[in-house]
């Protein structure tokens, strides 16, 4: 039918797109960002797996908060690995995972970001319910920064 427009539940749209892996894991099949993470379009709009999947098993996520991984795998959409925290929190998880130093980490954070983070910068401003002030307040940097790496004047690390 011409106009219409079929809204599915996000258990519907994700239901045999992702692989169950051994560790448990499952990993999203179809679109990603160069940083790994599932892409899937609600709506209308494009959302980070994890963030439409959490929502929709436990409601909305509070302003500010990520939606974070306990499996350390972008790509795991399994809501049972996932739990809610701010950026702060995703830093420390990894450093208490050795996959980063806290402390270079939220050092570097100030003066510029990874591709990845910048990508990641991108895609919430693109995707999600925030303002620039508030991925910058998330992410440990100015306003006007986010706002450069929002529109690819900004260099990564």
């Amino acid at each position: 039918m011409a106009g219409h427009q079929r809204f599915f539940s996000v258990t519907d749209r994700i239901r045999g797109k992702y692989t169950v892996s051994d560790s448990g894991c499952w990993i999203w099949n179809r679109a990603k960002s160069p940083a790994g993470y599932g892409i899937v379009r609600i709506d209308g709009r494009n959302w980070l797996v994890s963030r439409a999947a959490w929502s929709e098993a436990n409601g909305p996520i509070p302003a500010g908060m990520y939606v974070l991984h306990r499996c350390d795998t972008p790509a795991c959409v399994n809501v049972e690995h996932l739990f809610i925290g701010t950026q702060t929190d995703n830093m420390r998880d990894a450093a208490n995972k050795g996959r980063v130093s806290y402390a270079a980490s939220h050092a570097a954070r100030r003066c510029k970001v990874s591709l990845e983070d910048a990508e990641l910068i991108r895609l919430a401003y693109e995707t999600l319910p925030v303002s620039q002030s508030d991925i910058a307040a998330a992410w440990g940097i100015t306003q006007t920064y986010v706002g450069h790496i929002v529109r690819g004047k900004a260099r990564a690390a």
